[in-house]
């Protein structure tokens, strides 16, 4: 969902218009809903990452 701020900024003289332009967008749009695995779904790190990681913050802390 857009938020007022950018509207705003690209109607800085006429904060009318930018309220009417997003209210004119929202009015129009659909809202999709999908169901399923997201293909951005956060994915475990491999074995040999994880344990680096883990090893470089174990020695930053010392």
């Amino acid at each position: 969902m857009l938020s007022r701020t950018p509207c705003k900024q690209a109607f800085p003289a006429n904060k009318l218009l930018a309220s009417a332009t997003l209210d004119r967008m929202r009015h129009n749009a659909y809202c999709l809903v999908l169901d399923g695995k997201s293909y951005r779904a956060p994915r475990q790190l491999p074995t040999v990452i994880r344990q680096r990681l883990a090893s470089e913050a174990k020695t930053a802390q010392a």
